[in-house]
């Protein structure tokens, strides 16, 4: 499943201190959950190894699905399941099955080992869901905006930030979360398809348990609110707690000063990408893409921002 010698990469824990005061029971609850999960890994490692693992990988397709069997994996499926090994398992197998009907070849360019979104490959402003750096507690830091989106297809946006998923952590094999930075702007009715709820939310609950570190929303709109209620009703309470809104730029500044001081590139990219215009193309130019750590993490989403930088319908003016 898992080199002995990969164990203490493959099992991070998480820091005693949160950054910010408030988030200390977001804190506290992961630690809690990942020390009941521990007490359970062995017991669900030798029942992957016996019903998932029993026998060698034939194809690229089987090596991606056994290589999904991580510890890092157990640790996430245990920790959603409560400690239960036979509820963990059970959850390992339906995400297996949903990723060999969703993670196809044809998302594997030229035998390429990380699928990638059909549709950004054809046009770089289909999508804004950008890693652009690391916070302070090592999450890769996500930040989105649906106004910044001119593919508003469901389907194609689900596709996208699957693809970046599997990209960020090995095909699911790593551990790791991410900090999803939600910016609103722009956020107009062709983004409050239901549809788009009733895809992504079951998608990160089933099959990307524990991924999400935290989800901060920016100038959150009413007309997000049935989103979020029926976010409320899918996702578990742990997850709903790690959601911050934050209203003012006095927030924001306070969030960045406690999570973004590790990466002063990336700190002005954000300040910058939420004084732009919430529409197609509206990033912050070549000066400040240029500040970002260029990482195998972030390789993806500058490409996309140098390609946006000299795509004809890009937009760079602010908001005001």
């Amino acid at each position: 499943v898992c080199h002995q010698e990969d164990e203490e990469n493959q099992l991070v824990e998480w820091p005693d201190k949160a950054p910010l005061e408030e988030d200390q029971p977001v804190a506290d609850s992961l630690r809690r959950r990942m020390a009941k999960a521990k007490l359970s890994l062995e017991a669900l490692r030798e029942r992957v190894q016996e019903e998932l693992l029993d026998r060698p990988a034939q194809t690229q397709a089987e090596e991606r699905e056994m290589s999904f069997c991580t510890t890092s994996t157990m640790m996430r499926y245990l920790c959603a399941s409560d400690g239960d090994a036979n509820k963990a398992l059970r959850a390992m197998k339906d995400s297996m099955e949903w990723r060999r009907r969703n993670l196809q070849e044809h998302l594997f360019l030229e035998g390429a080992k990380l699928p990638t979104c059909r549709s950004c490959l054809k046009d770089p402003l289909s999508h804004c869901f950008l890693c652009i750096g690391q916070d302070v507690l090592g999450r890769h830091v996500i930040y989105s905006c649906t106004g910044r989106a001119a593919n508003k297809t469901p389907e194609d946006g689900i596709e996208h930030m699957a693809t970046e998923l599997e990209r960020l952590f090995q095909n699911s094999s790593m551990p790791g979360q991410i900090a999803w930075v939600l910016d609103f702007a722009g956020f107009g009715l062709a983004d409050c398809n239901p549809k788009v709820a009733a895809l992504a939310l079951p998608m990160f609950a089933s099959h990307y348990p524990e991924r999400f570190g935290q989800i901060v929303c920016l100038s959150f709109p009413y007309a997000f609110y049935p989103l979020y209620a029926a976010g409320s009703r899918i996702l578990d309470k742990d997850t709903m707690a790690k959601v911050k809104i934050l209203k003012s730029d006095k927030e924001w500044k306070r969030y960045g000063d406690a999570y973004w001081s590790n990466d002063p590139g990336m700190r002005s990219w954000l300040d910058e990408a939420v004084k732009c215009k919430g529409v197609p193309g509206s990033f912050p130019g070549p000066d400040f893409t240029e500040q970002l750590r260029r990482t195998p993490a972030t390789e993806n989403a500058i490409r996309i921002l140098e390609r946006c930088a000299t795509h004809p319908g890009c937009h760079k003016d602010h908001k005001h």
